[in-house]
């Protein structure tokens, strides 16, 4: 995991959100639409493409849900008795994720905080523990950041991470839900130890074997 915080930028908070990381400035305000460069471009077989924007590419998946807990031992136990199985343990910067995969299908990110005054810690001390994000994978993220962005969706903290793309639909565009996009590269399970991830991605992804 990069040092920076990957996943969970200070947009988690929809009454101070935070637009631009200094590590990873947002590139997608619709006021600048220039977040579709050269070197990303949609490579989409045409019949793939959505109906209502036939030049994108808008396959989106239900990745994963994310919760904020004080202490992941508080619900793990009760995942496993669910079936869920621990395929990812990442520290990352004020913070630790863990997710667990049941029966290949569907995945739950547990985030506990491992140091002082971080966006993690403020979260728990304003709305308890509980529903922090949900996490979709996206077939193209410039496409679907382009087309969000074009109709009034202010996606933020756009960012390219080692082995992956992200983005995330700011709380105020949502009613308060923080939603993150997410565009999986060869060789992230390599990179982040995730053997249960990709299966039934939206895109053939031939790293996964």
């Amino acid at each position: 995991m990069s040092e920076s915080d990957p996943e969970h930028p200070s947009e988690t908070d929809p009454e101070t959100p935070s637009e631009t990381d200094p590590e990873t400035p947002s590139e997608t305000d619709p006021e600048t639409p220039s977040e579709t460069g050269p070197e990303h471009p949609s490579e989409t077989d045409p019949e793939t493409r959505s109906e209502t924007d036939p030049e994108r590419d808008l396959r989106v998946r239900l990745d994963h849900v994310g919760i904020a807990v004080e202490n992941r031992e508080s619900v793990a136990p009760v995942l496993e008795l669910l079936g869920g199985e621990l395929i990812a343990d990442e520290p990352a910067d004020g913070f630790r994720w863990v997710q667990y995969e049941f029966d290949g299908l569907s995945r739950i990110e547990l985030i506990e905080p491992t140091a002082e005054d971080t966006f993690l810690t403020d979260f728990l001390e304003d709305r308890g523990p509980g529903f922090h994000h949900v996490t979709f994978e996206v077939a193209a993220i410039d496409d679907v950041v382009n087309h969000l962005a074009e109709r009034g969706v202010r996606v933020v903290d756009r960012a390219d991470r080692e082995k992956y793309r992200e983005a995330f639909v700011s709380p105020r565009s949502t009613g308060g839900v923080l939603f993150q996009l997410m565009e999986y590269e060869p060789g992230y399970c390599e990179v982040y130890g995730e053997p249960g991830v990709g299966h039934d991605l939206v895109i053939d992804h031939a790293y996964i074997d």
